[in-house]
């Protein structure tokens, strides 16, 4: 698994190396670098500026004039040299809230986004209703691929509006975490092999049997 703020850096190593990739160890600074005094999406500030308040001085800018190189004033008083670095200190917390609030609003549209776009199905599930749970922790585990990657059945005690759904066991305890849309699924009973009578379930020794069966699958 590839954090979020690396993948840009691999790209940008692969292409600067282009057929030397036995060389990134020696560009891995120079990227690691520019990626910290890059503008990011979703705060609107460069790395560097929210640490030190103030955006980077670039090398080339000690050739050529800029903004930042420019002499505002070839003699100042202590007392101003020190206001000046206070507007400086100032100015960074403030840059800090904004780029707080822009990560705040960039993670809303994102849960937003995936919650309009994420759902398996069309029609919400009612309370009542009867699901498997997928075991979700055994989609990349090589030594698991045979087992069961169901569990269940539960009931739906709750549907909730963003998709999320909280289930009990058949004997109505309630399962400690509330379980997203996308790892449940309906269950059907199958008839010719009714291992349970549904309209008298309770906490019978065939239903534990069930259970025990099913359960034995995280073992």
């Amino acid at each position: 698994m590839v954090e979020r703020g690396h993948q840009p850096i691999i790209d940008a190593l692969s292409k600067y190396c282009e057929e030397n990739y036995s060389d990134w160890e020696l560009m891995l600074p120079k990227v690691l670098w520019a990626d910290r005094v890059t503008v990011k999406r979703t705060t609107g500030y460069s790395p560097y500026e929210l640490v030190y308040g103030r955006e980077c001085l670039l090398p080339v800018e000690y050739n050529y004039s800029t903004w930042f190189t420019l002499p505002w004033k070839e003699s100042m008083t202590t007392e101003e040299l020190l206001v000046i670095r206070m507007k400086q200190l100032s100015e960074k917390e403030e840059f800090l809230k904004e780029a707080s609030k822009g990560i705040i609003n960039s993670r809303n549209k994102a849960k937003e986004y995936f919650e309009s776009n994420h759902r398996i199905r069309s029609e919400i599930l009612k309370p009542g209703t009867l699901v498997l749970l997928h075991n979700t922790h055994l989609l990349k585990s090589t030594a698991n691929k045979l087992r069961n990657r169901w569990r269940g059945p539960y009931k739906i005690l709750e549907s909730r509006k963003n998709g999320s759904y909280i289930l009990a066991e058949l004997n109505g305890v309630k399962l400690r975490n509330t379980q997203p849309g996308a790892r449940i699924k309906e269950f059907f009973q199958n008839i010719g092999r009714n291992y349970l009578n549904w309209e008298e379930c309770g906490s019978s020794d065939s239903e534990l049997s069930y259970h025990e069966e099913y359960d034995n699958y995280d073992e």
